[in-house]
């Protein structure tokens, strides 16, 4: 998972791959290798709450994730507006 592009967000853990995960607890933006090392390493680590990154602008975390069209934007790439729906068969779900 190499960088894509310039703007692209790096791992805060190996400098060298593309963020995938902002975790809260370390405020820290890891690709999905160093996340695995840093909270497959203990219970309490693996406890820790994470978010996609944005796929719009991979910088930022992701604010929900959308089931319907397969969508994990932050608040400011939510172009389409999204919305949580109450019915039993939502498609959004908050991250």
């Amino acid at each position: 998972m190499e960088l894509r592009r310039a703007s692209a967000r790096p791992c805060d853990g190996c400098r060298s791959a593309k963020a995938a995960e902002f975790c809260e607890a370390d405020a820290a933006f890891l690709c999905l290798a160093c996340d695995a090392g840093v909270h497959g390493a203990n219970k309490l680590a693996s406890s820790h709450k994470r978010a996609w990154v944005c796929e719009a602008c991979e910088r930022t975390p992701a604010a929900f994730a959308c089931r319907a069209d397969a969508a994990a934007p932050c608040v400011a790439c939510d172009v389409d507006g999204h919305s949580p729906t109450p019915s039993p068969a939502a498609t959004w779900e908050s991250l």
